[in-house]
């Protein structure tokens, strides 16, 4: 708690390691501003998202009529960026949702915000006809796209260093000893709850839509940073599912190789250059060990797309769950399979390895495979290149993941062909277990009727969405009766 006679010292350090400090007190008559060294010196943008930007789309349809009203500091910084950035007529990309946003600003009304399917399959609506979850997430996504793209800092630094300038009578004593053009800048969004009306897929996809739009400013002239506080374990949790699921892939296909006959279940590319050599040599019977692994992955690709799509809207339980349970079941059933049998062993498993790749392909938004490793190999030597040259911290650390992941492969690899040598068939067992793991850290919702501490957090902020409603209807009716009060006459 701050008093009277609080002291605050307030102190940066830099990475070139300058150390600028800022004092304040009672007996501190005048804050003065340190010197900034030239090497310090950077543009940066803070931009707050608020939870209650739901509010923005009907806020924005009554533009003309709340101009006075006040939801708090952080909901405004959340309107006038959104503001900001639909001022001119446009398009934002909403492909998270498979969906567009077209603004357009008729003559003497508020914009326009209209939302249809990205193939313009229906009669657009307007946004804020649209459901909860579109109207809690444009905002977000809009603010920004925005700033990854057209943001300007040059009339950000007219209205900022300039005005102050000009506001202090200190316009003649600026002196730049820096171009505004090679000022290091950066962007900072910190956002309140991303997944706030949205089904865990569509969480995943906005947050890989996110980290699209931070690689998307990188390139340009600007390095971005999202900040999220969050709820989801879906969104939080990612990369603890990850661990297991990539330990389980390697050993998986040390498994197959070692014990089962030599034939891989996920390297298919492997399993199809022994497939055509052996086809060539006229070895029919040992081709054809190749190619049921193959027909199998293919048939769990199939498989689990299906699943996705016939259970993908349950609320009681995760269809990725149901995918960890089923490859569990299939997994212990290979433990019992004799040698005289592998063809069928391999099959389940190559399945069990396909159903895991077409259903966990994100790790923090980044598209990543859990069973194999070329293209994780792929994306972390981008990353990293990408990285090395923007001196982007954050693109090197997304290097970093895939690094880890293949990683985690080769010790999950060399895990599988000692157990498998020295324990044979069983050891499969091993990934039942991890991927157990993997599913215990998947629950993506509590059931609050059995939790009284949720519940009363859900009642809570039930109260406080209705006591929003009601003082913006009423503020919305006073300002209209401010600007017709010959109606309640």
């Amino acid at each position: 708690m701050f008093k009277d006679d609080s002291y605050i010292r307030y102190e940066v350090t830099t990475d070139s390691g300058n150390v600028y400090t800022i004092e304040h007190g009672k007996t501190i008559r005048k804050i003065v501003l340190p010197e900034i060294n030239k090497e310090d010196l950077s543009f940066w943008k803070e931009s707050f998202v608020s939870e209650n930007r739901n509010v923005i789309p009907a806020w924005s349809a009554n533009a003309l009529t709340n101009k006075n009203a006040s939801l708090g500091f952080y909901f405004h910084e959340t309107m006038n960026d959104f503001a900001q950035a639909v001022r001119e007529d446009k398009q934002y990309d909403l492909s998270y949702l498979g969906l567009k946003l077209t603004v357009k600003h008729p003559k003497g009304r508020p914009a326009k915000l209209m939302v249809s399917p990205s193939d313009d399959a229906y009669t657009p609506i307007e946004l804020t006809e649209a459901s909860s979850g579109i109207q809690t997430s444009t905002p977000l996504s809009v603010i920004v796209q925005h700033f990854a793209k057209d943001y300007s800092f040059k009339n950000a630094f007219r209205r900022s260093v300039l005005d102050y300038l000009y506001d202090n009578e200190l316009l003649t004593k600026f002196s730049p000893v820096i171009e505004l053009a090679d000022l290091p800048k950066y962007v900072h969004i910190h956002l309140e709850e991303p997944e706030l009306s949205l089904f865990p897929d569509a969480q995943c996809r906005l947050i890989d839509d996110l980290v699209k739009n931070a690689s998307i400013a990188t390139s340009n002239d600007r390095h971005m940073s999202i900040i999220m506080a969050t709820h989801s374990r879906q969104m939080s949790e990612a990369f603890r599912t990850t661990v297991f699921l990539t330990l389980s892939g390697g050993f998986q296909d040390a498994y197959t190789y070692m014990g089962r006959g030599k034939v891989f279940a996920n390297a298919q590319t492997g399993n199809i250059v022994l497939m055509a050599t052996n086809f060539c040599e006229g070895d029919f019977a040992k081709a054809l060990r190749y190619l049921l692994p193959l027909l199998a992955f293919a048939a769990g690709v199939y498989f689990a797309e299906g699943i996705r799509n016939r259970y993908h809207l349950m609320e009681r339980f995760h269809w990725r769950q149901l995918i960890l349970l089923i490859e569990i079941a299939l997994l212990f059933v290979v433990g019992f399979i004799p040698n005289n049998l592998d063809w069928l062993a391999n099959m389940l498993v190559s399945f069990v390895c396909a159903m895991q790749v077409q259903s966990f392909r994100k790790v923090h938004g980044n598209a990543y495979a859990s069973t194999m490793c070329i293209g994780n190999i792929r994306s972390g030597m981008q990353y990293l290149y990408t990285g090395l040259h923007t001196k982007d911290r954050a693109v090197l650390r997304r290097a970093m993941q895939y690094f880890a992941v293949i990683a985690l492969f080769a010790v999950g690899a060399a895990a599988g062909s000692l157990l498998t040598i020295h324990f044979g068939n069983r050891v499969i067992w091993f990934c039942c277990a991890s991927l157990l793991v993997s599913l215990s850290f998947m629950f993506i919702r509590e059931d609050i009727e059995e939790n009284p501490e949720l519940q009363r957090e859900a009642a809570a902020l039930h109260q406080d969405v209705k006591a929003m409603e009601h003082t913006i209807g009423k503020t919305l009716q006073e300002q209209q009766e401010e600007l017709h009060p010959l109606n309640h006459k």
